[in-house]
Order: structure tokens, then sequence, then C-alpha cells
């Protein structure tokens, strides 16, 4: 009778012993990463939670398949497809670094991203490679912020590599938007696979130090991201609904207007609406009505940011702007240049832009800055002329939680008089 063969048991490595195929001596760090200086990453063990975040919609029941998948760290599931190291550095750094602040360690967002992209990265290679160059230019702003040559070498590195990586995504993001066109009964898994594929691809615009392109280019010799999110906007709109059920609605915010009984007061756009009058008067017009619905349009923003709990929706409301509003934006007219100016004030001051004085919010607002100086001088409002001290010679982020209060007269008072300040 022949003997049974037992099966080995599983020697747990570090990955960089895992791959060069030597003992592993397990400890934290272990002998040959500590001998290296290299950082001792180990797999994760599978861990199924057992209490989900709080969100406001009841817990859809999904396959056992479907669970495991979303509760797998990123970095685990790399041991299921053919990962290079940068693949998996980049990711390691996302997952344990990145993600908790650029999500504001907001429950629901982050289950949200776990249950419906997570699952995605392994079949889906369009959401793969642009994660992977989100994480990349993620971790590369970082790196920009330490002053030695190892660092400007490894950001070299992932600048290249997120080109690299974003380049393989738009490829397989055509096919893919092919595919989900050219079905009316297009199955479910890849239409979130398209809104989750938008999703990241506006990540990677708006954290990009490299400026793959600018928030808005007057004279047409770019495409801005204002005309590329037109395409997203679009597919939100015709695409969002048929996932209705799904965790994916609360990756992309609702847009409908700021309910009727929310009748409190905002300080930015009840000063807007204040200017508007005085610029254009009390009679109703097609120009004042296009400013008036971006004035509404921050003020929603700010509202989701509020009920959310963090300023996503703030930087989000770029997609939604309307087609009206931009055309005078477009024709550079000057109150609407001026709004997408605060727009980009409170944008450039979330985390969201990981580089604070280093982003394409910040650029637009230096432009309109030139832009008034150049031709009157001055800002043409104190507003104005304290936001752009706020966001350009202070590391001042204002309570999101409370957006609705934020006043920058008052906010810019504390750094421009500290000392009669602290008296009060």
């Amino acid at each position: 009778m022949p003997k049974l063969k037992r099966g080995r048991k599983p020697v747990k490595r570090c990955l960089s012993c895992k791959r060069l195929k030597i003992k592993c001596d397990q400890k934290q760090p272990c002998e040959y990463c500590k001998h290296r200086g290299k950082e001792c990453i180990y797999e994760a063990e599978i861990v199924v939670e057992t209490e989900l975040p709080r969100s406001p919609e009841p817990q859809q029941h999904e396959s056992p398949r479907q669970d495991l998948a979303s509760d797998l760290p990123l970095t685990q599931m790399t041991s299921q497809l053919s990962m290079t190291q940068q693949d998996l550095e980049v990711l390691t750094f996302f997952e344990q670094k990145a993600k908790s602040m650029i999500f504001y360690n907001n429950l629901v967002f982050d289950d949200a991203f776990k249950t419906e992209v997570n699952p995605l990265y392994q079949r889906n290679a369009t959401v793969r490679y642009t994660l992977l160059a989100c994480s990349a230019i993620i971790q590369l702003n970082f790196l920009l912020n330490q002053n030695h040559d190892g660092a400007l070498v490894k950001s070299e590195q992932l600048h290249q590599a997120g080109l690299d990586y974003f380049q393989n995504a738009i490829a397989f993001q055509q096919d893919l938007v092919k595919l989900v066109e050219c079905d009316e009964n297009v199955h479910e898994d890849a239409i979130k696979e398209l809104l989750s594929a938008c999703l990241l691809q506006a990540g990677y615009f708006v954290t990009n130090v490299g400026r793959v392109l600018p928030l808005l280019c007057l004279d047409g010799t770019q495409v801005d991201l204002i005309t590329l999110l037109r395409a997203h906007k679009v597919i939100r709109e015709k695409y969002l609904p048929r996932v209705a059920n799904s965790k994916m609605k609360y990756l992309h915010p609702s847009w409908s207007a700021v309910p009727d009984s929310i009748d409190d007061e905002y300080y930015i756009t009840s000063s807007l609406r204040k200017d508007l009058n005085v610029v254009y008067g009390t009679e109703a017009s097609a120009v004042k009505g296009a400013l008036e619905e971006m004035i509404s349009a921050i003020e929603q923003s700010m509202y989701r940011t509020m009920e959310h709990g963090f300023p996503y929706p703030m930087i989000a409301a770029v997609v939604h702007l309307s087609d009206d509003y931009k055309y005078y934006l477009y024709q550079a007219n000057d109150f609407a240049l001026r709004l997408l100016f605060v727009y980009a004030v409170l944008a450039a001051m979330s985390k969201f832009c990981t580089r604070r004085y280093d982003n394409m919010f910040l650029d637009y607002v230096i432009w309109y800055k030139n832009r008034k100086f150049d031709t009157v001088g001055k800002f043409e409002y104190l507003m104005d002329e304290k936001l752009y001290f706020l966001v350009a010679e202070t590391d001042f982020e204002p309570d999101f939680n409370h957006i609705r209060d934020f006043n920058p007269i008052e906010a810019a008072k504390k750094y421009e008089n500290p000392e009669a300040t602290s008296q009060d």
C-alpha cells in the first residue's frame, strides 16, 4: 500500500525572503530586511470582518466570495496576480499610509471603496492600473517633502511609474467604454468597473503634481480638467442609477439640490450672492442665472461635505458644473472666473491635494490673482484677498464639518495678528 504524502506545513516569510526563496526568522523586521535596510512586509492573515462601519442604508447581502474579496487588503490580493515589487510598494503605501488621510478616516467611504473597488482590482485591468497610477503619484507627493538625494531619485521613478500605469489604464478603459456603451444589457459588474475607473482617474488628475492638465485653459491650447470631466458627468448620470442598490453611490455623492428645509446661511455663498446682485442688479438675466447656478453648486458641495463628514463632495463638484456656467466661464466672464477661484481655494485646502502648495487648484488661484493684479492692481473683494492669503501663505485648513460657518476674513485675523486674537 503506497504511503500517503503529508502536506507540507506552509512557511511564513516576509515578501522579500519569499521572493528570494531564503529562510526568514519571521521577526519584524526580519534579519535580512534589517541588514539590507528594506521595509519588512508580511502578507496579512485573511480576516473576515464581523461588523461593518455604519452606513446610511441597510447592508446588502452579497455572495461569500464577494465578501471575502472586499475584506482582503489590496496588498494581500497581489499574491493572486503577477505583481512587481514596485506595484506592491505603491499599493502598500496607499493602503497603510495614504488612504486614511485622503479619506479623512471616513468609515462609510472606506467601506464602500473596500466593497466595490477592491474586488475590481483583481479582475479588471483598467481599475488596477488606474489605482496603481494614483498610488504612485500620492507616494511621490509625500516623497517630494523630503530633501535628500535618495528621495529625489525615488520620486523621479514614481513619477515615471505613474505615467506608465496611467497609459496602460487609458488603453484598457477605451475597450471598457465600448463594452458598456454597445451593450444595452451590460452586466452590473462592467458598470461598476467604469464608474470606479472614472473615480480613480479623477483622483489621478487632482493629485498629480506633474500637471497632466490644468483646471482651466481659456485659450484652448490644452485639454483641461473641467472639459475632461464632462464625460465623467455623462457616465455617472447614465449608469449610476443602474447600480443604485450597491455601495457605489457612496463613492459618487448625490448632487440633488439642498433640501428646502435647510435654511442655514452659508457665509461664503451668502457673500457671493450679495456681490452678484451688486454687479448684475436684481433683475433676472441669462448670465446672472448661470452664475447663480454656480453659487448654488458651491453651496450644495458644502452641504454634502457636512452631510458626508469630509470634503470629497467639494472636490467632486467640478464634475457637476452646468453647461450654462461653463459657457460664461470660457468666455472669461469676470464673475464666473471669480466663482471658480473661490471653489479652487476650498479644494486646495483639503487633504485630497496631498501637496498643499503644488497642485492644479492652487495653480488656478495664483493665475486668477495675477490676472486681477494685472488689470485692477488688487483683489476687488476683501473675502477674495483673505481666501488667497489663507491658501497660499498659511497652512490653514477649515473645519469641513462646519464649512457653512467658514468666514475667511475672521480666520485670517488669527494669522495676521496672532497676539490680538490670543488676548480676546
